[in-house]
């Protein structure tokens, strides 16, 4: 069941229970000429582990992705990176608290995928 946008407005994704079971991301990217790009990745499941998240972006935007940066709802604070399980899950939470509260996201957050660094040339000894 894929997120629907009701009167422009997104409609989170929950079980029965009232839990966010899905997310969306909002990719921030550059194309080449350097202007900027919103891709939407959809239907990331709660579950998945952190490197799944970071395969499932890199499938959709086509470029390693080792995780991303956002900023909180309450636009509080600086931006935070998920780089690990941990964050990743203090990033989940933050999602669901979310629901329960000031309900800003709605399950969806805006990103800046963090691409993994280009292989250094190897160099002659």
């Amino acid at each position: 069941a894929a997120a629907v946008a009701k009167g422009g407005k997104y409609e989170p994704v929950l079980n029965a229970k009232g839990e966010l079971t899905q997310y969306s991301l909002a990719c921030e990217m550059s194309r080449l000429d350097g202007s900027p790009e919103v891709r939407l990745v959809d239907n990331m499941e709660m579950e998945a582990e952190f490197v799944g998240v970071n395969k499932t972006l890199s499938a959709t935007l086509g470029l390693s992705v080792l995780g991303f940066e956002y900023s909180p709802p309450d636009g509080a604070g600086a931006r935070r990176v998920v780089d690990s399980s941990e964050s990743l899950a203090l990033f989940l939470d933050m999602l669901e608290d979310d629901l329960d509260g000031p309900v800003t996201l709605n399950g969806r957050c805006t990103i800046t995928p963090l691409p993994a660094p280009a292989p250094a040339a190897a160099t002659p000894a």
